[in-house]
């Protein structure tokens, strides 16, 4: 005799239904676009009706608010996961670096700066999005001083530093989308590590 599935929890249903919504706003946002993100398009993509989503999420907004929160941890989850057991040194900072360019160009963070750039004309978006971006610069924060907290003389210091590197990456990683140039971006990239080296103190290889 066939075996038996158990019957899901209604718990493990609406996870479920929730997963399958915020997967096909992040799929809709990197491929269409913020404008084109509506509701319409998350339901079909995730094969449920408007109904199904508004039993969950109030406004489309808050879909894309859930999704602004989730994509946003699974980035600093990635960070951890490259850089666990990494100490920064002048021997790991430019792979350690790569590794963050990486990261920018990621699905996860085209969809957190389609977000972000929405909320620059979108008021009510600011204000959803938000929790998530402060949460997000929180972790992110925290996953940085586990791993170069011990070379730079001040927490501050440090995290003006790593923006600066997170501002250069995202704006390559836009540039790099419609004209890449692996040469002359390794190039840019040694000299950044370098930069960040002299910053902390500590004498380039």
């Amino acid at each position: 005799m066939p075996t038996l599935r158990p019957r899901r929890t209604q718990q493990q249903r609406r996870e479920e239904t929730i997963g399958r919504l915020l997967d096909a706003a992040g799929e809709a946002l990197f491929e269409v676009g913020y404008s084109h993100t509506t509701v319409q398009e998350i339901c079909s993509r995730a094969g449920l009706s408007q109904g199904a989503l508004f039993r969950h999420f109030p406004t489309r907004r808050a879909v894309l608010a859930a999704t602004a929160a989730r994509v946003a941890e699974e980035q600093v989850q990635s960070f951890r996961n490259r850089f666990e057991g990494v100490v920064a040194s002048p021997e790991t900072m430019l792979p350690a670096l790569r590794e963050l360019r990486d990261l920018t160009r990621s699905h996860n963070n085209q969809v957190w700066h389609e977000l972000v750039h929405a909320a620059r004309t979108d008021e009510k978006l600011q204000h959803e999005i938000q929790p998530a971006l402060r949460d997000y610069r929180r972790r992110s924060a925290q996953a940085l001083i586990e791993f170069a907290g011990a070379m730079f003389p001040s927490e501050e210091e440090l995290r003006a530093v790593f923006r600066v590197c997170f501002h250069y990456f995202d704006g390559e990683a836009s540039a790099s989308a419609v004209l890449s140039d692996p040469e002359r971006e390794e190039r840019s990239l040694q000299i950044l590590a370098d930069l960040v080296l002299a910053r902390a103190g500590v004498p380039a290889r």
